[in-house]
């Protein structure tokens, strides 16, 4: 799998042909918006009670529940605060995507079905998301493999969550290729990615 970051909480997670992508800005936006084809868009915000859709090629994903596209299984829960937290099974891999989680009690009803996951995408920067403490003691709980950061804009907002985790510092890179081969329940791995 081949991660990319457009900044915020935009990722591209690619397996071969298939294309998921999380969050992606509008327009309006001053990023850059991702251009290119995707087969699934999954939306932690902006919740719907509608049932997910086609939207142009890509199946867009934006409520609770379980879903199975192209060989990927994505399951979705609401949280107290309309915002939607998904477990995705693709490439053999087992990936949370914790979106803009604001406090870590908003998902302690679901945690066990995040916990052990080999890659878990989280808010890094602190308010109005995980502030960096609560955002460590949850990486603790989960027990990733690989914590992707999101949802910051430079990477000295990262210093405090690297502290948090005891590390001093990580080496920024253009994207992740990850298989489940390079992934260890022993030893926890922090990619972070430039945009």
């Amino acid at each position: 799998m081949v991660i990319t970051w457009y900044g915020k909480n935009c990722f591209k997670l690619q397996s071969g042909e298939l294309v998921l992508l999380t969050d992606p800005f509008e327009k309006e936006s001053k990023l850059q918006p991702f251009r290119g084809r995707a087969d699934i868009i999954i939306r932690t915000i902006g919740y719907s009670s509608i049932n997910p859709k086609p939207s142009g090629e890509a199946f867009e994903i934006n409520s609770s529940g379980e879903y199975e596209i192209k060989n990927v299984v994505v399951k979705g829960w609401l949280t107290q605060n309309l915002r939607s937290v998904y477990l995705v099974e693709m490439d053999d891999l087992k990936i949370v995507l914790l979106g803009h989680l604001a406090d870590e009690s908003e998902i302690k009803n679901i945690q066990e079905y995040l916990e052990n996951a080999d890659i878990l995408f989280i808010p890094a920067s602190g308010k109005p998301f995980l502030d960096v403490s609560s955002a460590a003691k949850l990486i603790r709980q989960l027990k990733p493999s690989l914590v992707v950061p999101a949802l910051f804009e430079d990477f000295k907002q990262l210093k405090p969550f690297l502290k948090e985790l005891g590390r001093n510092e990580v080496e920024p890179q253009e994207k992740l290729t990850i298989g489940k081969k390079d992934l260890s329940q022993e030893k926890l791995l922090i990619g972070c990615l430039k945009t």
